[in-house]
């Protein structure tokens, strides 16, 4: 299920930039608006980042063998 949510929401950023490309490579825009086409790439790449960032870092932890040990100690010491 969680695999599911990370795919779709990985998926928005990657069909923002590819429609914004396919806007940008048509030429016909105006300067500014080309400029802010490519802020939105650049963002759009930014989110999707930080989102498989966010994902390699859940498998590491899911991964690690991190387990926690019990040991009797003296509180006096």
């Amino acid at each position: 299920m969680l695999m599911n949510i990370m795919a779709h929401d990985l998926k928005a950023p990657l069909n923002s930039i590819a429609g914004l490309l396919d806007i940008v490579e048509d030429g016909n825009l105006p300067e500014a608006m080309r400029k802010r086409s490519l802020n939105h790439i650049r963002n759009s790449v930014q989110r999707g980042s930080e989102l498989m960032s966010a994902l390699l870092e859940l498998a590491a932890v899911e991964n690690s063998e991190v387990r926690s040990q019990r040991k009797i100690f003296s509180l006096d010491e």
